[in-house]
C-alpha cells in the first residue's frame, strides 16, 4: 500500500515532538534545568510572592552596611563589636537570630593575636585587652542564635551539629554530599544551631532560585542555615524527613509546627517577590544608646551585609544586588506563609500527554490542514495552556516547565510548514493532472476541495461534446510535404476551440487528430452543464471565421483552403468518470454509452449541414430556444431511436414550414412529406435541411 505525503508529514511531526520530549527529559545541554529555571522566573515575574503583613512584620534584617563600616571601622570588626551587637539584640528578646557571617577565623584583635603582632614585647597584654571570642561566646549562650557554616571541598575547624534528624522516608532523595565543612572556631561552640549558607548550586543566569536544605557529611545529615532558624524559631529539637502520600507524592521536612516540601535533591524552591516588605536596620544604629529595643522583640533576625566589599550580594529574577541574608529571610517568610512550590516530574508527564493529544488533533483532523486555522489553533491553544499553567502555579504551587509549550508551539508551526509544502505539492499535482484541460478557476476550486485525483471512477450525469474539423483529411493530404504548416493550422483550431470550452467551464478530455472531446459536470458538479455545453458550441461556431483569419495570418497562402467548417455533437447522460490508466500514467476521462451517442450525433451533422446537433436530453436540460427537433436516428446497441436537435435560429416563416415537415417525417408519411417539400418556395427554408428531408422521401 502506497502511503500518502500527509501520512509521512504527520509521522515526521509526531517523531520530532517525541524527540523534543526525550531531549528535554534527558536534560541534554541542560535543557530541562534551563526550562525549569526560566519557567519559574516567568511565573514569579507575573505573580510575585507577597507575604502576609503579620509574618513580614516579624522579619528583620540587620545590615552591616557602608554607613556601619564607616562608623565602626573596616571589616572584619573586632569580635567585641559583634559581641556587643549580639548582646544588645539578645536583651530585646528576639525569637531567633542568624549570623550570616562566617566566623571561621579567630578574632585578630584578641590578646594572643596582638601578642604575636608585638613579638611578645608586652607580657601583660591579656590584662589590657579582652578576648572578643570569649565575650561573643557568652553572648551566644544567652541568645537563640544560628551560626553560618559553608559546604566546601575540605574541612576547617571542628564540625558542629545541634540538629537531630528523624528519618521516616528518604529513599527518593538525591542529597548532595559535602567533602568538607567550614565551621565557626572552637570558641563559638555555644550557639543554638549551625547551618550552611550555600545557595543554588546551578545558579543559571546568575540568579538564585533554589536553596539547598540538607546535605550529607561523613554519612550524616546536616541542615541549612534557614532550616536551623526555623527549627529554633519553632523551639523544636528534631527535624523530620518524610514522604507525602497521594497521587503525586513528594518529600518534605518537618520542624515543630512547620513542614514544607523539598525537591528530590533537597532544594527548596523560592517564590521571589519584593524584599522591600522586610524591615532593614543598620547595624551601627542598634549600638546607639537611644535605640528602641522593642523593635527587636520576638523578631526573626538575620545579621548580614549589603556592602559590596563583603561579597554577599545576589540576584533574583525581580531584583539585583540583594544581600544574601535578605534572600534567606524571604525564604523563611515563604515557609511561614505556607507558600510552597514544587517541580513535579509526574505533572510534567501529564503536561506532555495533554500537549501530545492537542498536537494530534491539529495534525490528524481535517480542520488542521488549513494554514490559517493552524496558526490560530497554535496561538490560542498555547495561550490557553499558558494561562492554565499560571493558574496551577498560583493556586497549587506547581511549576510546570514552559519549555514543553515552547516545543509544542515549534512542532505546531513545523507541521504548518510541512502542511504548506504538502499543499504546494498537491496543487502542483492537480495542475499537472488537470491544468492542461481545465479552466484555471476550476483548478482552484479543486485545490480548495483538497481532494487529490485518484485512480478509479464514479457514475455521474455529464454532457459530452465532440468537435470535428470538416474536410481535414483533404487538408492533411495537401500539406503532407509541409508538416509545419499543418501543425500551425491544426493547433490554431484546437487552441481556440479549447479556449471556448474552458471559458464555459468545460473539461477538455483529449485531442484525437482534428477532433476535440470535452465534457461538463466533472470533476466539479455543475447543475447547468447542458446549458454550458450548448453555450460553448455557440461560441465555437462564432469563433470559426476568426480562426480562419488567424490561420491565414500565421501560414498565409500555404493553407490549402480558404475556409474550414466544423461539426459539433453533444449528448447528455450517465457515464463513469474518473482517472483511468496506470499509477504511472493517468487520464481523467469519461466512458459510457453517452460518449458513443455524442460521437454518433456529431457524424449526423454531415447529413443536415447544421453545425451543432444535440440529443434529446441535452435539449431538454439546456432549454435553448434555438434548438430545433430534426429527426430520430437509430443508435447501434439501442432498441429505440434517439431524437436529435439542431442549433439553428429560424425565422417565423421557416419555423412554421419546419414544424409541418417534422410532423410528416415523424409520422413516417412519405406522401405528406413530399407534399410539404414541394410546397416550399425558394429561399424560404434552409437549403441544407431541404436536401436532408428530400433524401428521406421514399421514391
Amino acid at each position: 500500500m502506497k502511503l500518502s505525503k500527509e501520512f509521512y508529514g504527520r509521522l515526521a511531526t509526531v517523531c520530532i515532538f517525541i524527540f523534543f520530549v526525550i531531549f528535554v527529559n534527558s536534560n541534554i545541554l541542560n535543557s530541562k534545568k534551563f526550562g525549569e529555571a526560566y519557567s519559574l522566573d516567568a511565573y514569579s515575574s507575573l505573580i510575585p510572592f507577597v507575604g502576609e503583613s503579620e509574618v513580614q512584620n516579624n522579619l528583620l534584617f540587620i545590615d552591616i552596611d557602608e554607613e556601619s563600616l564607616t562608623k565602626l571601622g573596616q571589616w572584619p570588626w573586632p569580635r567585641l563589636i559583634l559581641a556587643d551587637l549580639v548582646s544588645k539584640i539578645s536583651s530585646a528578646g528576639p525569637a531567633v537570630v542568624g549570623l550570616d557571617i562566617l566566623l571561621s577565623e579567630i578574632d585578630r584583635f584578641n590578646p594572643k593575636m596582638l601578642s604575636q603582632i608585638m613579638n611578645g614585647t608586652s607580657k601583660h597584654i591579656s590584662d589590657i585587652f579582652i578576648d572578643g571570642d570569649e565575650v561573643l561566646e557568652k553572648a551566644l549562650l544567652n541568645t537563640p542564635t544560628v551560626l553560618a557554616t559553608v559546604l566546601y571541598k575540605s574541612e576547617k575547624n571542628t564540625f558542629k551539629n545541634r540538629s537531630n534528624f528523624i528519618i521516616k522516608n528518604a529513599n527518593d532523595l538525591e542529597i548532595r554530599e559535602a567533602f568538607g565543612v567550614i565551621s565557626p572556631i572552637e570558641e563559638l561552640k555555644g550557639a543554638a544551631g549551625y547551618g550552611f549558607v550555600n545557595i543554588d548550586s546551578e545558579n543559571i543566569g546568575n540568579i538564585v532560585r533554589y536553596l539547598p536544605m540538607l546535605a550529607i557529611y561523613e554519612g550524616n545529615f546536616i541542615p541549612s542555615f534557614i532550616l536551623e532558624m526555623i527549627r529554633i524559631y519553632e523551639e523544636a529539637s528534631d527535624i523530620e524527613i518524610k514522604k507525602s502520600q497521594g497521587l503525586f507524592p513528594y518529600q518534605y521536612l518537618g520542624t515543630g509546627f512547620s513542614s514544607f516540601p523539598i525537591q528530590r535533591n533537597a532544594d527548596f524552591v523560592l517564590h521571589h517577590g519584593s524584599t522591600s516588605s522586610i524591615r532593614i536596620l543598620s547595624a551601627q544604629s542598634i549600638l546607639e544608646k537611644e535605640f528602641d529595643l522593642s523593635l527587636l522583640e520576638r523578631k526573626i533576625i538575620i545579621i548580614g551585609s549589603s556592602s559590596v566589599g563583603l561579597n554577599d550580594l545576589k540576584n533574583t529574577n525581580l531584583e539585583e544586588f540583594i544581600p544574601g541574608g535578605l534572600i534567606l529571610l524571604s525564604a523563611i517568610s515563604q515557609i511561614l506563609n505556607e507558600r510552597y512550590l514544587l517541580i513535579s516530574t509526574e505533572i510534567n508527564w501529564i503536561t506532555i500527554s495533554i500537549l501530545m493529544i492537542t498536537l494530534f488533533f491539529l495534525i490528524f483532523s481535517n480542520a488542521g490542514s488549513g494554514i490559517l486555522f493552524g496558526f490560530i489553533y497554535t496561538l490560542v491553544s498555547s495561550l490557553v495552556f499558558g494561562l492554565i499553567f499560571l493558574y496551577i502555579f498560583d493556586h497549587l504551587g506547581i511549576v510546570t516547565n514552559l519549555i514543553f509549550i515552547f516545543f509544542y508551539m515549534a512542532t505546531c508551526l513545523l507541521w504548518i510548514c510541512i502542511n504548506l509544502v504538502i499543499t504546494s505539492l498537491r496543487k502542483r499535482e492537480l495542475v499537472l493532472a488537470f491544468g492542461q484541460y481545465l479552466n484555471p478557476e476550476m483548478v482552484r476550486s479543486i485545490e480548495l476541495s483538497g481532494k487529490k485525483p485518484e485512480l478509479g471512477g464514479l457514475q455521474r450525469q455529464v454532457t459530452v461534446m465532440f468537435v470535428d474539423v470538416r474536410g481535414f483529411s483533404e487538408i492533411s493530404e495537401k500539406l503532407i510535404s509541409k508538416p509545419q504548416v499543418l501543425a500551425v493550422g491544426i493547433n490554431t483550431i484546437l487552441e481556440n476551440v479549447s479556449d471556448c470550452i474552458q471559458n464555459n467551464f468545460g473539461t477538455v478530455d483529449k485531442f484525437m487528430g482534428d477532433c476535440v472531446m470535452a465534457f461538463w459536470n466533472a470533476p466539479l458538479c455543475q447543475s447547468n452543464h447542458a446549458e454550458l455545453a450548448v453555450k460553448a458550441a455557440i461560441e465555437i461556431e462564432k469563433m470559426v471565421p476568426t480562426i480562419n483569419k488567424l490561420i491565414l495570418q500565421r501560414v498565409g497562402a500555404d493553407w490549402p483552403v480558404k475556409e474550414f467548417s466544423i461539426g459539433v455533437g453533444i449528448a447528455t447522460g450517465d457515464v463513469v468518470v474518473g482517472n483511468f490508466g496506470s499509477q504511472s500514467r493517468l487520464s481523467y476521462s469519461v466512458i459510457g454509452d453517452t460518449v458513443n451517442l455524442a460521437a454518433r450525433i456529431e457524424s449526423f451533422v454531415k447529413r443536415t449541414g447544421i453545425t451543432t446537433t444535440v440529443c434529446e436530453a441535452t435539449a431538454r436540460l439546456s432549454a435553448s430556444k434555438f434548438l430545433i427537433e430534426m429527426d430520430s436516428i437509430e443508435i447501434r446497441g439501442r432498441v429505440s431511436k434517439e431524437k436529435v436537435f439542431g442549433l439553428y435560429e429560424f425565422t417565423d416563416e421557416e419555423e412554421s414550414i419546419h414544424n409541418k415537415i417534422l410532423e410528416a417525417r415523424l409520422s413516417e408519411n412519405s406522401q405528406e412529406l413530399r407534399k410539404c417539400l414541394d410546397a416550399i418556395e425558394q429561399d424560404t427554408y434552409p437549403e441544407n435541411l431541404l436536401k436532408f428531408y428530400s433524401g428521406k422521401v421514399e421514391l
